[in-house]
């Protein structure tokens, strides 16, 4: 990863449309910005792309975008054959992901992994994606050569994020998960994100009270995953990372929206299937 940001190569974020998804790849491009990397998202659509790399979204990246590096978040464990496609077109490719290896190693993608349940040595093997693209940030920001009092100021700015990944993904709150969530809820209840601010406002989440982790997980993390379901989750990372409490308000509104017509939805499935029954 230091080795692109050097020369100034185009490092592409392939994300995944989930909740999970998408604060990882907010997670790690923020970093990523912050040491001034050259950077670019790419979230599939969930009806016309499905789920993790594909062979269409990597001739994109490489001739069009001319990308040197694709880090996964959330995708790309079961990606064998897209990364040696994505290898033939001269692309480096670093996968994290936090689901299920296959069972036999000879079936994993043959390049650089994180994956804890792919890695015996890992004491905790249930972080979400978001808590793995954390410790890759952390790591990246450990390599750089400001004071710890600076380092330990960028390690929070991306631990709201993991908290929101880490409940909307439904992960034990054991352990390392637990320490984020705590360590997390408290970054968030500061209220220093813009984009979680206005979605709070928006839709009448906490009445002016603290945030715990209930607020995340029926509240929060349904709406931030309305847009992937609904439309695209572009939306939803748009929402993470804006600086601009105009657009802020603005996407939150449509996350909002797009929300309850998800709802709506399901209660028409709902009914339909209580019909039949």
């Amino acid at each position: 990863v230091i080795k692109h940001i050097k020369v100034g190569n185009l490092i592409v974020v392939y994300g995944d449309y989930d909740a999970d998804g998408v604060t990882a790849t907010a997670t790690l491009t923020e970093v990523l910005n912050i040491f001034k990397a050259k950077t670019m998202v790419y979230i599939p659509a969930r009806v016309s792309e499905g789920y993790g790399l594909n062979n269409q979204a990597i001739d994109l990246l490489a001739k069009e975008n001319r990308a040197k590096l694709i880090i996964t978040v959330d995708n790309g464990i079961r990606n064998k054959r897209e990364v040696e496609y994505a290898k033939s077109a001269g692309l480096d490719i670093i996968v994290t992901d936090h689901h299920e290896a296959p069972p036999d190693p000879a079936d994993w993608p043959d390049c650089l992994i994180l994956n804890p349940k792919a890695d015996n040595n890992y004491p905790f093997k249930y972080l979400a994606d978001v808590g793995v693209a954390f410790k890759l940030a952390k790591a990246l920001i450990e390599t750089c050569k400001l004071d710890d009092k600076l380092k330990a100021r960028l390690e929070e700015k991306i631990l709201d994020l993991a908290a929101i990944g880490t409940v909307a993904d439904m992960m034990s709150l054991k352990s390392e998960n637990r320490i984020l969530v705590h360590r997390g809820l408290e970054i968030l209840n500061r209220g220093k994100r813009l984009g979680i601010n206005e979605l709070i406002k928006v839709a009448q989440i906490n009445g002016g009270k603290e945030i715990k982790a209930f607020k995340i997980g029926w509240q929060i993390a349904p709406r931030l995953s309305s847009a992937g379901r609904m439309d695209h989750a572009n939306t939803a990372y748009e929402l993470l990372m804006t600086k601009d409490k105009a657009e802020a308000a603005a996407i939150a509104e449509k996350l909002n929206e797009k929300n309850s017509a998800r709802q709506k939805i399901t209660d028409d499935i709902f009914t339909q299937a209580k019909k039949i029954v």
